[in-house]
């Protein structure tokens, strides 16, 4: 494990005495989550040079271009920002070529239209071209759980039959 300076992004883990030991009745998990007593929460975070810290995504939804890590909430804060957008979320699909492709699902805003070309206009100059989604996929509304947090899981499915 090694301990990043500042603005380093790199994976949450925890360690102390309020830490939980292990997940109930299941050895497995617990053995997947901790090494050396520490948890690994599968959140990736930094801190700023004032010391904070700041959770900025989730591993499992990092997608990999190339040898690129492409954190889908730095897309989706860009995307929040505009008035046509009504819900977005950035997922990862496999991709021959680089591994992983980028693509931003859109809801529109009711009463607004968006293209494709308009959607990723708005990561220009803001984001690093790999960065950038390999396609735009416009959905009617986005699956949610029951507490309203996005199913990237569902949303990796779905794509998987387009």
């Amino acid at each position: 494990m090694q301990e990043l300076g500042t603005d380093g992004r790199g994976e949450i883990v925890l360690k102390g005495p309020s830490i939980f030991k292990e997940y109930w009745a299941n050895p497995a998990a617990t053995e997947a989550a901790f090494s050396d007593g520490w948890f690994h929460t599968g959140d990736v975070g930094h801190i700023d040079e004032e010391g904070y810290f700041y959770i900025d995504d989730r591993m499992k939804d990092i997608v990999i271009v190339g040898a690129s890590n492409v954190y889908p909430a730095d897309l989706e804060r860009i995307l929040d920002e505009c008035e046509a957008i009504a819900e977005v979320a950035v997922v990862g699909r496999p991709d021959a070529e680089t591994g992983e492709a980028i693509v931003a699902c859109v809801v529109v805003e009711e009463g607004y239209s968006l293209t494709a070309e308009q959607v990723k206009g708005l990561l220009e100059g803001r984001l690093a071209s790999y960065q950038h989604p390999q396609d735009v996929v416009f959905m009617d509304s986005l699956p949610h759980t029951a507490v309203g947090k996005v199913q990237k899981p569902e949303l990796r499915q779905r794509l998987s039959t387009l």
